[in-house]
């Protein structure tokens, strides 16, 4: 996301001593004390315009910058050499045939390098250059560069910007409406019920005919199954009412946005309650299933009855971030709507 401080940039090293290369060195043996630093620039790879460091005041406002503060937190979870974790794993499998007492494992003092961005555009390619900054002299900073790599900020100022995208107006009237559209379809029961199936019993799903097609779940419910061709990118959040034909019956909710509602890379087994549904107390609406594309920007809805009757259907939305060791849906950027189905 490209509002303030939105953008977090977070750096793990493998080897947990990085970090110390990466600060001060202390005086030895009549060597002078250095003072060092590990320090973030943001460049626009459009133009040649290279950040300087430090950033002199009069220099454009416009530039990303990180935000003051301390950079440096601690990882609880470094990561094991690989050598040890090849042991560790020979050990819990049992394949040494001995009897082997350990001890705790020993996490040692690492840190991880973390900052969070202001000032960046929407959908916007940037490159973040890593430098260590090393002071020679009180007037001269040798600042070598170590690591860099690219990314693209999102067309939202933030998570509950993208949820709410679903608004929408028409610039000329005070009146707001939801992205709530129809896709007809002609089915029969017998798939209908072969799509719940396949959402709410995933793990019975191996051996399916349409699994040669369809290796994804999310695309054999979608096309294999429901018979719903490609359809244009979507344009905002949108809630798509899959009606049958036969029965007027409002089989499915499917739930879209131009980009992922969390990062693709969450295992499913974390992010399958990213987007719930509840009930009035907001508490989750067990009668209702869901199941995510592999990119995390589309969601089908099925209801244990398989067609939804509810007047107003409400969700929630999480997003998770890594706190280093695992991990969590934070509070702060969670999402409530409540989405007109049947009026």
């Amino acid at each position: 996301f490209y509002g303030n401080e939105q953008c977090e940039i977070k750096l793990f090293f493998i080897k947990p001593m990085t970090a110390h290369l990466l600060n001060n060195w202390n005086d030895y043996l009549g060597m002078p004390q250095l003072d060092g630093a590990l320090h973030i620039a943001i460049k626009d790879p459009i133009t040649d315009v290279i950040i300087p460091y430090p950033l002199p005041t009069n220099f454009d406002e416009t530039v990303p910058v990180p935000s003051e503060g301390d950079n440096w937190v601690d990882d609880d979870d470094p990561r094991i050499p690989v050598h040890i974790q090849v042991l560790i794993n020979m050990i819990e499998n049992g394949e040494i045939p001995c009897e082997i007492e350990l001890g705790e494992l020993i996490a040692p003092a690492s840190q991880a390098f973390t900052v969070k961005l202001t000032n960046l555009k929407p959908r916007k390619l940037y490159t973040a250059l890593l430098y260590n900054a090393f002071e020679v002299t009180n007037n001269n900073i040798v600042s070598e560069p170590i690591h860099e790599f690219v990314f693209q900020t999102s067309r939202y100022l933030d998570f509950e910007s993208q949820v709410n995208s679903y608004l929408l107006n028409d610039g000329e009237s005070l009146e707001v409406k939801q992205a709530v559209y129809d896709i007809e379809i002609a089915i029969d029961n017998i798939a209908i019920e072969k799509a719940y199936d396949i959402i709410v019993n995933p793990e019975s799903q191996v051996g399916d005919p349409l699994e040669n097609l369809y290796q994804h779940l999310f695309d054999r419910v979608i096309e294999g199954v429901l018979g719903i061709t490609p359809m244009n990118p979507a344009e905002t959040t949108e809630f798509n009412k899959i009606i049958d034909i036969n029965t007027g019956n409002i089989i499915a909710i499917l739930i879209r946005n131009p980009e992922p509602f969390n990062n693709p890379k969450i295992p499913i087994s974390i992010a399958q309650d990213m987007i719930q549904v509840t009930l009035a107390n907001g508490n989750v609406d067990n009668s209702y299933t869901v199941l995510h594309s592999k990119d995390f920007s589309q969601t089908i809805v099925m209801n244990s009855t398989n067609k939804i009757i509810a007047a107003i259907v409400s969700f929630k939305f999480k997003y998770y971030k890594w706190t280093g060791t695992e991990y969590f849906a934070d509070p702060t950027n969670g999402a409530f709507v409540n989405i007109f189905i049947n009026n």
